[in-house]
């Protein structure tokens, strides 16, 4: 039997093909995957890195368990399910996963992660989420960009009665900035560049929008701001943007910087303006557990609830066959893309 998924064969080279169907090997289990979302990530490898094989990318999964490994306990045909890969390629034994920092396992598998742009995947049972009977199969591939956010604002430690400000108007920022309402931010602001990423952040609960390159930055934050210092920044740029030292120069002495973003290669820093701030510039990738408690599962709570409403950040939506216009649909801003949806079976 086969089925079919998109591989990226290259730079912009993205083909649907036919493969093998996966099989359930031991503690893992099959899935039938319902929806995957583009990311920012999948974007970079299939723009500007792409991996040595053809390779199917996609991490932001939801689907269903079809077929249960042996020694896979826990879950059973007709589960519904998000996927966290992050855990699916650990250990699972290292110290590294035992204190649920799934993501520096030395013993992690290769990447770009991905899998998900595909009939089905093979799953090992670590990196399977349950998903709440609550939840859409579009809500539950969006579990994942959430829990960015989520570790984001965990991993900054925002608070009731902080002032966020994020810097990017795509998935993760926007999200980040909805976590952080929940959290209890006092005020929440963001940058953004285009017209669908200011609106997205009213409908997500801006406090205030400042458009990208619209004048000088430190000026506007303080106007928006109304001179309130900002404890926290948020920065999910990345690439060449020098995001990191505009962070910096809008935070508070002794604030928090969280950076998010993806920078391939070196950018300079103004590392004396954050140590005469004592600026607090810390790195956050992915999710984790922390207290006993995953990203994901704080990501599903929020979304279950309704505290966070993520699937209104999905601008297109393709079939599975559609793949590789997906991808130049997202890469392209003017098309008013945010986030584009594979819905690879029927929700």
């Amino acid at each position: 039997m086969s089925m079919q998924a998109a591989f990226m064969h290259g730079a912009r080279d993205m083909r649907v093909e036919r493969t093998g169907i996966p099989y359930a090997a031991e503690t893992t289990a099959v899935i039938r995957v319902m929806s995957s979302g583009v990311c920012g990530s999948d974007l970079h490898w299939y723009a500007v890195r792409p991996y040595l094989e053809p390779t199917v990318l996609g991490h932001e999964v939801s689907g269903e368990v079809v077929e249960v490994g042996p020694g896979l306990e826990g879950f059973r045909e007709g589960d519904r399910v998000c996927v966290d890969l992050t855990r699916h390629y650990a250990c699972g034994s290292c110290s590294s996963c035992s204190s649920g920092a799934y993501f520096h396992c030395p013993n992690k598998a290769r990447v770009p992660w991905g899998g998900g742009f595909a009939e089905y995947m093979a799953v090992k049972g670590l990196g399977i989420h349950p998903l709440p009977e609550l939840l859409t199969h579009d809500q539950g591939a969006m579990v994942e960009p959430v829990a960015v956010g989520v570790h984001a604002c965990r991993y900054g430690d925002i608070k009731p009665g902080d002032v966020v400000l994020v810097l990017g108007g795509g998935t993760i920022g926007l999200l980040s900035l909805a976590v952080a309402k929940v959290f209890g931010a006092k005020r929440a602001y963001i940058v953004a560049k285009y017209d669908v990423q200011v609106e997205m952040a009213q409908a997500m609960g801006a406090d205030g929008v400042i458009r990208l390159g619209s004048g000088d930055l430190a000026q506007q934050v303080g106007d928006i701001s109304g001179g309130e210092p900002i404890d926290t920044v948020i920065e999910t740029v990345g690439g060449a943007a020098p995001t990191i030292d505009q962070a910096v120069s809008v935070v508070k002495p002794e604030g928090t910087v969280v950076v998010t973003g993806v920078f391939p290669n070196p950018v300079p820093i103004n590392l004396e303006g954050a140590l005469e701030k004592e600026a607090r510039i810390i790195f956050s990738v992915c999710y984790s557990a922390e207290n006993g408690k995953h990203d994901y599962e704080v990501a599903c709570d929020l979304i279950a609830s309704g505290r966070v409403n993520p699937t209104q950040l999905i601008t297109h939506r393709f079939p599975l066959t559609q793949t590789p216009q997906a991808f130049e649909t997202a890469l392209d801003k003017t098309t008013g893309s945010v986030k584009a949806m594979i819905n690879v079976a029927a929700p």
